[in-house]
């Protein structure tokens, strides 16, 4: 199993797709900036990925943090700024 650990691995991964998208949090009822963000899990061998699935894409809020799904129809629209 070590060995396996070395060559591959699958693990979540985030990245940031826009920020400062002006929105109010549901759970501290705030209009705050907010962040885009995509989630996805990926297999990587060596270093080098090779396999994504299961995108997920949320907005977390600036001022509490909580994460807010987003489905996959509106992420164009809020990373023109719509």
């Amino acid at each position: 199993m070590f060995i396996f650990g070395l060559i591959a691995s699958v693990a979540d991964r985030e990245k940031v797709l826009a920020r400062d998208i002006a929105r109010g949090c549901l759970k501290c009822l705030r209009t705050t900036p907010h962040v885009l963000v995509e989630e996805r899990r990926q297999l990587s061998i060596f270093f080098l990925p090779v396999w994504r699935w299961n995108r997920r894409f949320y907005l977390v809020c600036g001022g509490c943090g909580h994460p807010e799904p987003v489905p996959p129809e509106e992420v164009a629209a809020l990373r023109r700024g719509e």
